[in-house]
Protein backbone atom coordinates (compact mmCIF):
# COMPACT_ATOMS: atom_id res chain seq x y z
CA UNK A 1 0.00 0.00 0.00
CA UNK A 2 1.21 3.45 -1.03
CA UNK A 3 1.20 6.00 2.10
CA UNK A 4 0.06 9.44 1.09
CA UNK A 5 2.89 11.11 2.35
CA UNK A 6 5.34 9.42 0.26
CA UNK A 7 3.83 10.50 -2.49
CA UNK A 8 5.25 14.21 -4.13
CA UNK A 9 3.38 16.87 -3.24
CA UNK A 10 2.87 17.99 -7.01
CA UNK A 11 0.73 15.46 -7.83
CA UNK A 12 -3.09 16.38 -8.07
CA UNK A 13 -5.89 14.36 -6.17
CA UNK A 14 -7.35 12.36 -9.38
CA UNK A 15 -3.17 11.63 -9.95
CA UNK A 16 -2.64 9.86 -6.28
CA UNK A 17 -6.26 7.87 -6.99
CA UNK A 18 -4.77 6.38 -10.28
CA UNK A 19 -1.50 5.58 -8.31
CA UNK A 20 -3.36 3.99 -5.45
CA UNK A 21 -5.52 1.92 -8.45
CA UNK A 22 -3.00 0.82 -10.72
CA UNK A 23 0.37 0.39 -8.59
CA UNK A 24 -0.21 0.36 -4.62
CA UNK A 25 1.46 -3.31 -4.67
CA UNK A 26 4.05 -2.07 -7.11
CA UNK A 27 4.94 1.35 -6.03
CA UNK A 28 8.87 0.39 -4.71
CA UNK A 29 9.81 -0.76 -7.89
CA UNK A 30 8.94 2.92 -9.93
CA UNK A 31 12.30 4.93 -10.53
CA UNK A 32 11.04 8.08 -11.36
CA UNK A 33 7.62 9.67 -11.00
CA UNK A 34 6.51 13.02 -12.74
CA UNK A 35 4.40 15.33 -14.87
CA UNK A 36 4.41 15.69 -18.43
CA UNK A 37 2.73 17.97 -21.02
CA UNK A 38 1.88 16.92 -24.86
CA UNK A 39 3.96 18.60 -27.35
CA UNK A 40 2.94 18.85 -30.91
CA UNK A 41 5.48 18.56 -33.86
CA UNK A 42 4.59 18.58 -37.85
CA UNK A 43 4.56 15.00 -39.79
CA UNK A 44 5.63 15.16 -43.02
CA UNK A 45 3.59 12.26 -44.17
CA UNK A 46 0.17 13.46 -43.03
CA UNK A 47 0.88 17.59 -42.27
CA UNK A 48 -2.70 17.98 -41.49
CA UNK A 49 -1.97 15.97 -38.08
CA UNK A 50 1.03 16.90 -36.25
CA UNK A 51 2.82 14.08 -34.48
CA UNK A 52 2.29 13.97 -30.35
CA UNK A 53 5.17 13.34 -28.20
CA UNK A 54 5.54 13.69 -24.27
CA UNK A 55 7.82 15.87 -22.88
CA UNK A 56 8.52 15.72 -19.61
CA UNK A 57 8.01 18.57 -17.04
CA UNK A 58 8.24 18.29 -12.79
CA UNK A 59 9.79 15.00 -11.63
CA UNK A 60 10.90 13.59 -8.91
CA UNK A 61 14.08 9.98 -8.87
CA UNK A 62 12.41 7.65 -6.23
CA UNK A 63 15.58 5.56 -6.64
CA UNK A 64 19.00 4.95 -8.66
CA UNK A 65 18.07 1.43 -11.07
CA UNK A 66 20.02 0.28 -13.63
CA UNK A 67 16.43 -0.53 -15.16
CA UNK A 68 14.38 1.85 -15.18
CA UNK A 69 10.48 2.31 -14.00
CA UNK A 70 9.09 5.90 -14.64
CA UNK A 71 5.67 7.16 -14.68
CA UNK A 72 4.67 10.66 -15.92
CA UNK A 73 1.23 11.81 -15.24
CA UNK A 74 -0.63 14.44 -17.27
CA UNK A 75 -4.57 15.68 -15.85
CA UNK A 76 -6.70 16.51 -18.97
CA UNK A 77 -9.89 17.00 -16.39
CA UNK A 78 -10.61 15.50 -13.32
CA UNK A 79 -12.12 12.52 -14.81
CA UNK A 80 -9.55 12.34 -17.43
CA UNK A 81 -5.71 11.02 -16.56
CA UNK A 82 -3.10 10.81 -19.31
CA UNK A 83 -0.09 8.46 -18.15
CA UNK A 84 3.06 7.80 -19.62
CA UNK A 85 5.00 5.29 -18.24
CA UNK A 86 8.71 4.44 -19.41
CA UNK A 87 10.31 1.07 -18.49
CA UNK A 88 14.06 -0.75 -19.38
CA UNK A 89 17.44 -0.13 -19.98
CA UNK A 90 18.51 3.83 -20.66
CA UNK A 91 19.11 3.24 -24.19
CA UNK A 92 16.79 -0.06 -24.85
CA UNK A 93 13.26 0.40 -23.75
CA UNK A 94 9.70 0.92 -24.15
CA UNK A 95 7.76 4.36 -23.84
CA UNK A 96 3.87 4.12 -23.81
CA UNK A 97 0.78 6.37 -23.25
CA UNK A 98 -2.88 5.52 -22.32
CA UNK A 99 -5.68 7.45 -21.20
CA UNK A 100 -7.73 6.55 -18.05
CA UNK A 101 -11.24 8.17 -17.10
CA UNK A 102 -12.59 7.76 -13.73
CA UNK A 103 -16.43 6.43 -14.12
CA UNK A 104 -16.98 7.22 -10.28
CA UNK A 105 -15.56 4.25 -8.44
CA UNK A 106 -12.76 3.14 -10.88
CA UNK A 107 -9.97 4.35 -13.43
CA UNK A 108 -10.71 2.51 -16.98
CA UNK A 109 -7.72 2.17 -19.58
CA UNK A 110 -9.18 3.38 -23.07
CA UNK A 111 -8.21 0.67 -25.87
CA UNK A 112 -6.12 2.50 -28.18
CA UNK A 113 -2.40 3.99 -27.26
CA UNK A 114 -1.83 7.31 -27.68
CA UNK A 115 1.73 7.37 -27.98
CA UNK A 116 4.27 4.22 -28.23
CA UNK A 117 7.92 3.60 -29.01
CA UNK A 118 10.82 0.94 -28.39
CA UNK A 119 13.98 2.56 -28.03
Amino acid sequence: MIAENSLPKFLTKTMKRWLMQYHSESYESITKIGLFDWEFIPNRRNPTKPRRVPKIGESITLQVSSVSRSVYLFEVDTKTLHVYERSGLILAGYHVAFEYKWNGKEFCKGTEKLFSMIS
